[in-house]
């Protein structure tokens, strides 16, 4: 008498199709894109561009840079009274103080601003072109450079710190989201486990792994930095002041 088999037939109860597999597979596209994009970030966070090397060669600017300084350029005037070639070119360069002018067309690697962009300076030019004396002259560029220092140059150095909060943020965001990945694949590994680990935080929040503890955090860092670089807060308020101060010099 033949005997019946009774050995399982595992292949009758195979899915053809599994979803939570697709979902696994397409969490881990996602997870290996943001990684890579976080290390790029960190290894290569937002910056300005290097300032060139000094080179005497270096056109110089066709037009005058107003208060921002420039580097690697040549410049006329006086060390106290400095002019760019846009601006000697289209102002002094006629005038009687240019045989009185150490400074022509000299070279500077170091950051120098020009101080005849501004009317109330040119007005001080002409009147010492006019007298030949250039005594007035440079003693207000003198006092004009001396409150630069304690005001343009502080509003530069809060603009600079503004960018660094903006690109900490960005840089926050992104580790943020590249958490949050993979908490969610954290989640997705451990459905139907009925002694998974859960974190909760003060917030309310509830993750399958730390990671998404650390998604919050860093959701909450990169929030409060972008609005303290576009408010400003007291700095906002500093930056004005100085404003105020600098233009009853400039």
């Amino acid at each position: 008498m033949a005997q019946r088999d009774t050995t399982p037939n595992f292949s009758a109860l195979a899915i053809p199709h599994d979803p939570l597999a697709d979902f696994q597979a397409k969490m881990n596209e996602i997870l290996s894109q943001a990684n890579a994009q976080l290390q790029q970030t960190e290894h290569h966070p937002p910056q300005s561009p290097p300032l060139p090397p000094p080179s005497e060669t270096e056109p110089p600017p066709t037009t005058c840079q107003g208060r921002t300084p420039v580097p690697n350029t040549s410049w006329y005037g006086w060390p106290d009274c400095c002019i760019c070639t846009p601006c000697f070119t289209s102002f002094a360069a006629n005038t009687p103080l240019v045989p009185l002018m150490p400074l022509q067309n000299q070279f500077e690697p170091s950051p120098t601003v020009c101080d005849m962009y501004s009317p109330r300076q040119r007005e001080r030019y002409l009147a010492a072109s006019a007298t030949g004396n250039v005594d007035e002259l440079l003693a207000a560029s003198r006092e004009r450079s001396a409150v630069y220092t304690e005001t343009v140059a502080v509003i530069l150095e809060r603009e600079a710190e503004r960018e660094a909060m903006v690109a900490r943020a960005e840089i926050m965001r992104v580790s943020a989201g590249n958490n949050a990945l993979i908490d969610a694949y954290s989640g997705m590994e451990s459905l139907g486990d009925e002694e998974r680990e859960e974190w909760r935080t003060d917030a309310g929040g509830v993750y399958s792994s730390w990671n998404g503890v650390v998604a919050e955090r860093e959701g909450e860092e990169a929030d409060a930095l972008w609005v303290a670089a576009v408010e400003g807060g007291d700095g906002g308020e500093e930056v004005a002041r100085l404003e105020a101060r600098w233009a009853g010099v400039e």
